[in-house]
């Protein structure tokens, strides 16, 4: 399955353009290649270029949802804050003060808007007892969050990434942070042009 890039005939066309659109070709290539139960981990989150459509994430999320294939965007950079602060760093405190200092949990954050292409989930989890920080994590909005994530720790038994297999992190409820995001068209994103794919076998946290 290919995609040509639709971009609007006047829009700026950039070596950060096309390495993002390189870098969505790779993802879609990985949904076709992933067998059907599988996931395609994105280093970075759920959003293309701002030049690129919402429709293109239209066609590919219903491509993987066809093939029963979940996608998956794991980033430690994120934009989202409260009073002013890093959102993230807020909720590492506050886990370690209502858990332990050790413990792996996740919050669902927020849900983009409808007008900003397919509608995906804002998480945010630490995955590893060991871990220094947490991760922004985006999943499709119909997406059963606990289950991706339990995965995701499990595969934190890599060498690189020493973890415990199979220990899914718990919910950090009553953080009253959650929100509808809208599209970040025109806006700087953090950490782009730092995405990688893969599917199938072993698919270790990698971010910028």
């Amino acid at each position: 399955m290919t995609y040509d890039m639709p971009v609007r005939p006047d829009a700026a066309v950039d070596i950060g353009l096309l390495r993002d659109w390189g870098e969505w070709q790779a993802v879609a290539r990985a949904v076709e290649d992933a067998d059907p139960g599988g996931m395609v981990l994105v280093d970075g989150d759920l959003e293309p270029d701002w030049r690129l459509p919402p429709s293109y994430l239209d066609v590919l999320f219903a491509r993987a949802a066809g093939r029963s294939v979940t996608l998956a965007g794991v980033t430690k950079h994120s934009s989202l804050a409260r009073g002013g602060a890093p959102l993230l760093g807020q909720l590492e405190r506050q886990a370690e003060e209502m858990l332990g200092p050790r413990a792996m949990w996740w919050a669902q954050l927020a849900t983009t808007r409808p007008d900003s292409g397919p509608e995906r989930q804002i998480l945010a989890a630490r995955l590893d007892p060991d871990a220094r920080f947490s991760f922004r994590v985006d999943v499709p909005a119909g997406a059963d969050p606990e289950s991706i994530l339990g995965s995701l720790s499990a595969l934190a038994d890599d060498a690189a990434f020493p973890g415990e297999r199979g220990r899914p992190p718990r919910r950090l409820s009553g953080l009253g942070a959650r929100r509808r995001l809208g599209s970040a068209r025109g806006r700087p994103r953090p950490g782009r042009g730092c995405r990688s794919t893969c599917a199938n076998g072993r698919l270790p946290i990698a971010t910028c």
